[in-house]
């Protein structure tokens, strides 16, 4: 038997093996603020598939395919059309569920249907739009404390888009940290949504951190949530929750908190000389700095090299093909439960999940509405 080699499962397009454990999930692609009546479209990559987002006249948001399936232009230099988006050629509709249709005369309504595209349901929740590119039925929605709390409000960082896969940022953070050899340990424990990360130092600011499998990762009030564009880019945004002094109830499906772009500055970070921990270096200092509070660093470790500041919101603009490379089938044994090398845990638990979903289970912390007993997993609003 052969195994999925590491540049394997760096590949997320369709029918390779990381890319399809990762359209089993909800996957953020967006803040919410960005699609306004003013400016309804969007284009964008995720997962390396082009997609077209665009919010029509009712305020709902579509995601479609990048391309219209009659003559192949491009859908996101169309425009919106009460339901629908509209071709900038022809003005074939596409409305949420891809259906195509044109209007004739008197406003007669065309179905058309051999024309139909490839079109993903899209959620808001907490400020950001949430994409689920898998198999239907769709999953539940996941349960991110970060997200959930209704006794505060949050605060949205969107970083620029990374040159580096996402295998790579989630093993950065599963890493061992420098000065161990000082009494410091780390030891990663299975939990029945991803990976516990404990220290045995009171200061040490990974400890408790939690990787929800597949690539977020929460502390008490910050939520790092990354999103692959394709094998060798990676979209990155942290949820910071500020608790109120005076706690009023705040609606997550609802909420638009404060968005700010940027990237943060090394000088600031105590934590710099740790591997790990690099934010950045002064000579990548944009502009105008934002200041990360010591939540957001417990949370956005592993090498945060920040290219450059985002001139705009998105950035999604990647033509690197995502190819499906055949992987021979190999048995995994479950990963033991305690474990001092965070990578080779999540390597070990990644593989099992990736074999359980090509034998039709669903990976760990996908619960559907036919199932009874949810795994850390719960409902949203649209």
């Amino acid at each position: 038997m052969v195994l999925a080699s590491q540049q394997d499962l760096t590949r997320v397009g369709p029918g390779t093996p990381a890319g399809e454990l990762l359209r089993r999930y909800w996957l953020p692609i967006a803040p919410a603020s960005e699609m306004t009546e003013e400016n309804p479209i969007k284009a964008l990559h995720v997962l390396g598939e082009g997609l077209a987002m665009f919010r029509d006249k009712s305020g709902r948001i579509g995601l479609m395919q990048e391309r219209c399936t009659h003559h192949a232009v491009m859908m996101y230099n169309g425009h919106v059309e009460s339901d629908s988006l509209a071709c900038p050629l022809h003005a074939w509709r596409f409305d949420l569920e891809g259906n195509c249709f044109v209007i004739a005369y008197r406003e007669k309504v065309y179905p058309i249907a051999w024309a139909n595209a490839v079109a993903y349901p899209v959620k808001r929740y907490a400020g950001m739009l949430w994409a689920y590119m898998g198999p239907r039925p769709a999953p539940e929605f996941p349960r991110y404390e970060v997200l959930d709390r209704t006794d505060g409000r949050r605060r949205i960082t969107v970083h620029p888009s990374r040159k580096r896969n996402w295998l790579d940022l989630v093993e950065d953070a599963l890493q061992s940290e420098a000065g161990e050899s000082d009494g410091a340990s780390t030891n990663f424990s299975l939990a029945s949504d991803g990976i516990v990360r404990e220290g045995n130092l009171e200061n040490d600011p990974a400890s408790g951190q939690k990787l929800i499998f597949p690539v977020a990762f929460e502390t008490d009030r910050s939520l790092c949530l990354r999103t692959p564009i394709d094998d060798a880019h990676t979209w990155e945004v942290i949820v910071e929750f500020i608790p109120d002094s005076e706690p009023m109830s705040v609606d997550p499906a609802n909420e638009e908190p404060e968005v700010v772009y940027g990237q943060p500055d090394a000088a600031e970070d105590p934590n710099a000389a740790l591997r790990g921990f690099f934010f950045g270096t002064a000579e990548m200092k944009p502009p105008e700095v934002i200041k990360m509070s010591d939540e957001i660093k417990k949370v956005a470790m592993g090498g945060f090299f920040f290219d450059s500041p985002a001139e705009k919101p998105g950035g999604f603009f990647f033509d690197t093909p995502a190819s499906a490379l055949p992987v021979e089938p190999e048995r995994y044994a479950p990963p033991q439960q305690h474990s001092e090398d965070g990578v080779a845990l999540f390597e070990a638990l990644l593989h099992h999940e990736i074999q359980q979903m090509q034998e039709g289970a669903n990976p760990m912390g996908i619960v559907r509405e036919e199932q009874e007993t949810p795994v850390e997993a719960g409902s949203a609003q649209s």
